[in-house]
This record gives structure tokens, sequence and C-alpha cells, in this order.
């Protein structure tokens, strides 16, 4: 089953079981990957519905952080509920120790050393993990690990 045919399904579940919560945010996503296949001129693959789930996540971790600040925690919250149904329809993703371990490798494998490595580890690292961690995660891990 196609991803984006899943995602419709999760939606009509929601609308059935009346989960406004879900529903608002299957919505949204469904606009998006439509928005997307607009802009594109052809239907997205997996790998494409993939990395625009990506983006919504990370648009809504820092949206909760910036309403927190706020003061704002009821909003914040109901962010944090969206990333956690968004995340469902990623791939399992990498603990801390598994990240850590192929940046590792790949630092190794390439010799790299040092922050001025960086963009070439990131490349090479968001091409093998692709989706089973935030670009965010592997930054800040790979930059402790070149420090």
């Amino acid at each position: 089953m196609q991803l984006s045919e899943r995602i419709s399904e999760d939606l009509k579940k929601a609308m059935k079981s009346r989960n406004k919560l879900e529903v608002s945010c299957l919505r949204m996503l469904i606009t998006g990957i439509k928005n997307k296949r607009v802009e594109k001129g052809k239907d997205l693959d997996n790998n494409e519905i993939q990395a625009l789930i990506s983006s919504q996540i990370r648009k809504g971790q820092e949206a909760a952080k910036e309403f927190r600040k706020g003061g704002r925690d009821d909003l914040a919250e109901k962010e944090e509920k969206e990333v956690n149904i968004l995340f469902a329809y990623l791939p399992e993703q990498l603990s801390d120790d598994e990240l850590e371990d192929i940046l590792k490798k790949i630092i190794s494998e390439n010799s790299l050393n040092g922050i001025r490595d960086m963009g070439t580890l990131m490349k090479k690292a968001m091409a093998e993990i692709k989706g089973k961690a935030q670009g965010s995660e592997v930054s800040e891990t790979a930059k402790r690990l070149l420090s």
C-alpha cells in the first residue's frame, strides 16, 4: 500500500471515530502532499512523502518550542500531539546510540576530522539515514563527534 493511500485510510478511520485532532492533522498532511504533487507535476513516491512529513514534524517541533517559550503550553501540547501522529508515517527512528554508531562509521571510513568536514559528514549521513532521524539530531551529534 502506498503511503498516501494509508494516510487517506487513516483519515477515514479518524473521521469515523470523531478524533478531531487526528482529522485536522491528516487533512493538513494530505493538503501538503497535494500541493507538492502540483508543484512537481507528478505523483509523489513514498520517499518524497516521508521528506514532506519530516519537514512538517520539524516545523511542529519548532512551533511547540516557541509556544512553550511564550507560555502557551496548551498550544505546545497540541503541536506535540500532531508531531506524534505524523511520526507514525515515518520509518522507525534511530536511537541516539544507533545514530552515533552510524556517524562514527562514516567518520572513520572517510577519514573525517574537525568541524570543517561537517558538510561531507552530513551529506553522507543523510543519504544513509533517509528519514530514520531528524536532521537537527544528526547535526547535533555530528558536531559533538567532530569537535
